[in-house]
């Protein structure tokens, strides 16, 4: 699984499993040793370097280096890649290449992108959905400020879009999610279990994000949201009146699907069954055992029911007049 460098005593991993590293030290007055374990994960960070410009915005360089060890990582460690652009929280914007973007989707790698002011991390299905029609892709990761949005109260608002040669492209990712880390440390009366996410579209609605968490394990803490597109995300530690539920709830989903299944299979039903059909049909037809509707007030009740309109009955009614002397309609 791993050796340790003899004159370094680094450890090299050699393929995913775990280890057990021991150390052991010698005195005269004897041995002590301790033990721990070596977990050599599948797969392999290759990280990419960059320039920074004035403004810190990173732009990916030395690509033909980076795509040679994407490709050791895959054919001589036999790990999934990883490429790793770590701007050291600096940047607000990162350029790459699209020949490097081509390169790990061929190998299916993953994109993990560390910025300023939050992380993003792509799986291999994501990459895949990205748009490399341009010479370039990139990411931009900002923060608006709370005052755009007064009516949301007390909040934190970012906007995290994809870029094709520098500008914001729609990024959906249909199969699975991107993982996002909005760092942040939580200020005085910031209650984490009050922590609340939205997407905010261009209008000013919130929807609010499902899968949301606040995570400690990186520095100060961070907020970590699943996100299906790249949008504006906003988040707070209080409830909101003008946040509204995305989509449409579960239960209700199933039940209108259930409605609707059946009345496909009823229409399919009376559609290829003749028999069942015609049954179908004479509810709706008029019943000539029963009494029809009385004739408009003044008219004759009988001469009326003797037109076209209801040809039949006026013929039907003779048989049931002066009957003792009343007339009897059953």
């Amino acid at each position: 699984v791993f050796k340790v460098n003899e004159k370094t005593g680094v450890i090299e991993g050699f393929r995913p499993g775990t280890g057990t590293l021991t150390l052991t030290v010698s005195k005269t007055q004897g041995s002590m040793n301790a033990t721990c374990k070596v977990t050599v994960p599948e797969t392999y960070s290759v990280y990419a370097h960059y320039t920074l410009d004035s403004q810190n915005n990173a732009t990916v360089d030395n690509i033909d280096a980076t795509i040679k060890e994407l490709n050791e990582a895959v054919t001589v460690k036999h790990l999934d890649p990883v490429l790793v652009i770590n701007t050291n929280e600096k940047s607000e914007k990162i350029t790459i290449p699209t020949k490097l973007i081509e390169e790990l989707k061929k190998l299916d790698g993953q994109l993990e992108m560390d910025l300023k002011l939050g992380a993003v991390l792509l799986e291999p299905v994501a990459v895949d959905d990205l748009d490399i029609s341009g010479t370039t892709t990139g990411i931009s990761f900002t923060q608006i400020p709370k005052e755009t949005y007064p009516k949301f109260g007390d909040c934190f608002v970012y906007n995290i879009s994809m870029l094709k040669d520098g500008a914001a492209v729609e990024t959906k990712f249909d199969s699975t999610p991107a993982k996002i880390a909005i760092y942040h440390k939580p200020l005085a009366g910031e209650d984490i279990t009050e922590l609340r996410a939205a997407y905010v579209y261009g209008d000013g609605d919130a929807v609010k994000i499902n899968k949301y968490s606040f995570n400690t394990e990186k520095g100060e803490g961070a907020v970590i949201i699943e996100a299906p597109h790249m949008s504006v995300f906003m988040f707070m530690f209080h409830d909101s009146e003008y946040i509204s539920t995305a989509g449409i709830n579960t239960t209700i989903a199933i039940v209108f699907l259930v409605i609707i299944v059946i009345l496909a299979a009823g229409i399919a039903f009376f559609t290829f069954n003749e028999n069942a059909s015609e049954k179908l049909q004479n509810l709706f037809k008029r019943n000539n055992t029963k009494r029809p509707p009385m004739s408009p007030p003044g008219q004759d009740p009988y001469g009326y029911y003797q037109n076209n309109q209801f040809n039949g009955y006026g013929n039907n009614y003779n048989n049931y007049n002066n009957n003792n002397g009343n007339n009897n309609y059953r």
